[in-house]
């Protein structure tokens, strides 16, 4: 609606005439004293202006240091992770490597009972045939009686 700097011109030269007014002891009418309310303001609204910016960029350097720390606290989290992953995984390696040499060791054990019993098989069934040739043998021989 103003432009800023012809409106603040004008009441910078309002408010001196009126303040030599007020040096000189004369009597000040309402419109005077209007415009020393009005400078008065518009010094406080230029301050807290003032104010707000510093408090503004303070908050931002605050904000842009947060995002470092954050950020760097980020990284180290994800380190620390991947450095926990890769540990994970190297025990669970270890592991199954464990489990993988118990089952070949296992695998060996059965293969080792397997060939027991398939040697005690034939021997049984090489000890039943003997078996049944005496058995053979047997009956064809006279019987002897005393």
């Amino acid at each position: 609606m103003f432009q800023d700097d012809i409106f603040d011109e004008w009441l910078d030269n309002e408010s001196q005439q009126v303040l030599g007014k007020f040096k000189s002891n004369e009597k000040l009418s309402i419109e005077d004293k209007m415009i020393l309310t009005l400078k008065a303001q518009t010094n406080h609204f230029h301050h807290l202006d003032e104010d707000i910016r510093k408090d503004i960029a303070k908050i931002n350097k605050d904000i842009a240091k947060l995002d470092s720390r954050t950020m760097t606290a980020i990284a180290e989290l994800d380190n620390k992770t991947m450095t926990a992953i890769s540990e994970l995984r190297k025990d669970s390696d270890k592991k199954f490597e464990q489990t993988d040499k118990r089952f070949e060791q296992m695998s060996q054990e059965i293969k080792h009972i397997y060939q027991a019993i398939n040697s005690q098989t034939w021997k049984m069934i090489g000890a039943i045939g003997l078996i049944v040739v005496f058995s053979k043998l047997a009956e064809s021989l006279p019987l002897i009686k005393f």
